[in-house]
């Protein structure tokens, strides 16, 4: 569904289009709580997620930061949010 709608969007079928997604959907999902140990979510906090990324993102575009520090932020923030995940977790345990 996403692909049609990028094609759409784009007016072209390529298979480049969409690379390095990856990690901003990765991103968006572990902040938004998507617990890495065992797939529990709730929609609202993915939602919440891909608006944080896509408002950091938009951010660091503004302040004209290079795209690979900018992967870097993102792994950044990645690894903040599993790390506080696996805190959350120990603590229930």
């Amino acid at each position: 569904m996403g692909g049609v709608l990028l094609a759409a969007r784009s007016g072209a079928g390529n298979s480049s289009v969409g690379v390095n997604y990856e990690l901003d959907a990765i991103a968006a999902a572990t902040v938004g709580g998507t617990s890495h140990s065992g797939g529990v979510c709730r929609i609202s906090g993915v939602i919440a997620g891909i608006l944080i990324m896509g408002i950091l993102k938009n951010g660091m575009m503004l302040l004209k930061i290079s795209p690979y520090l900018q992967q870097v932020c993102k792994g950044i923030i990645i690894i903040a949010a599993v790390v506080f995940d696996m805190r959350k977790n120990a603590k229930k345990n």
